[in-house]
């Protein structure tokens, strides 16, 4: 998910449905090299967003819907975030559509979106909804080679925003 993905200071980062913080954990591991990185999770599950507060207390995480990120980002007074990256499930989700649009107005210049999809669901109409869309939003788009050692196996999808 991370791949080729660097930090500058001064950067932001905004992850979408972080669970438990299985990417959150990559994430800082990065963050850490690099000064004055700012992160935003937002998480809708209260249960979890808890959890991500104690495992990492030095992060923001907002119990709330990404839907709300514009809102979000005032209100912490982030700057365009470089990146977005994305553990839900938008193959499945009807508001998928929104929520990359969204992700394409709010990302700096040169920034990236990344989300990821199962193979074995690559096939399905939503899966090629969700290629679509990214295709349509972002003027680069990349679809990684499965990761097989990934269980189920996986692909990231990366949308690029162009300047920068």
């Amino acid at each position: 998910m991370l791949r080729g993905l660097e930090f500058a200071p001064g950067d932001s980062v905004i992850e979408y449905g972080p669970g438990t913080g299985s990417f959150t954990k990559a994430i800082v591991e990065r963050m850490r090299a690099v000064p004055n990185v700012h992160y935003l999770g937002i998480e809708r599950d209260p249960g979890f967003c808890n959890v991500l507060r104690e495992r990492f207390p030095d992060l923001i995480f907002e119990n709330g819907q990404v839907e709300d990120v514009e809102k979000l980002i005032k209100m912490h007074g982030l700057r365009k975030p470089i990146a977005v990256i994305s553990g839900l499930p938008l193959v499945v989700m009807p508001s998928a559509g929104s929520i990359i649009k969204t992700v394409s107005k709010i990302l700096a210049d040169g920034g990236s979106f990344r989300t990821f999809s199962y193979v074995h669901a690559y096939p399905t109409p939503g899966a090629g909804r969700l290629r679509a869309l990214m295709r349509e939003a972002f003027p680069k788009f990349e679809i990684s080679p499965f990761v097989i050692r990934n269980m189920p196996p996986a692909m990231v999808l990366k949308g690029f925003k162009a300047g920068g």
